[in-house]
């Protein structure tokens, strides 16, 4: 019932296409400030990239079904980033520095926690699994000692926090790519993170959104 209830908040606010909602790559003040805001949280699957114009993350054309009379679509949303990166880069202590009572946050991370823990390239890989494991560092990549979680660590980080500012998350499993199987079905993506993703949203009661397993479309279970 929760899912319906929050899907059915969002279709309120749907209408057909109006032309570009407004869209920030981070967070920025409301220049409403009184209307609820929708803000995405992810990688490059759902980022804008002002530098590759014809590759684009699927919240740019997402933010054109909503009435920007009525929500502010926020596209907080940073290539490369994994939910370990996310958060010790202060992208998610930005988002909830903005976030208020009445606000959603769609979460979708995955594609990039399966790098590696560290090295001196990218350094954004996670822990497997959902429980308080964890292993000491030293990043060569920032020169900082870190403690690396798990996905489902940094998920439910995730969650609480947005939760404690009167935010709803709203979880979502990883974007399908491209890719088919003989069958004619969606091929899919990195099972253990798709797994993972559902198992934290149903151990905190939150929203997970994703592919259904028995039909090629969207839904909330």
């Amino acid at each position: 019932m929760k899912a319906i209830l929050v899907s059915s908040c969002l279709a309120a606010l749907i209408a057909s296409p109006i032309g570009r909602t407004q869209t920030v790559s981070a967070p920025a003040p409301s220049a409403r400030p009184g209307l609820p805001a929708l803000y995405i949280l992810g990688d490059s699957t759902a980022a804008e990239s002002p530098q590759a114009p014809t590759v684009q993350g699927w919240a740019v054309p997402f933010a054109d079904y909503f009435d920007a009379a009525k929500i502010r679509v926020v596209n907080a949303a940073r290539g490369g980033r994994s939910s370990r990166t996310f958060i010790t880069q202060g992208l998610l202590a930005a988002v909830v520095a903005d976030l208020k009572p009445g606000d959603l946050v769609l979460l979708q991370f995955g594609h990039n926690d399966v790098f590696p823990l560290n090295d001196n390239r990218v350094a954004r890989g996670t822990l497997h699994g959902i429980g308080d494991e964890t292993e000491e560092i030293d990043n060569q990549l920032t020169g900082q000692h870190e403690v690396v979680h798990t996905y489902g660590w940094y998920m439910r980080k995730m969650i609480s926090d947005i939760r404690a500012t009167g935010a709803t998350p709203i979880v979502l499993t990883l974007t399908i790519r491209d890719r088919w199987n003989q069958n004619g079905t969606i091929g899919c993506p990195i099972r253990i993170s798709t797994s993972a993703t559902r198992t934290v949203s149903v151990n905190l009661q939150s929203t997970a959104c994703g592919p259904s397993k028995s039909r090629n479309r969207w839904m909330c279970p």
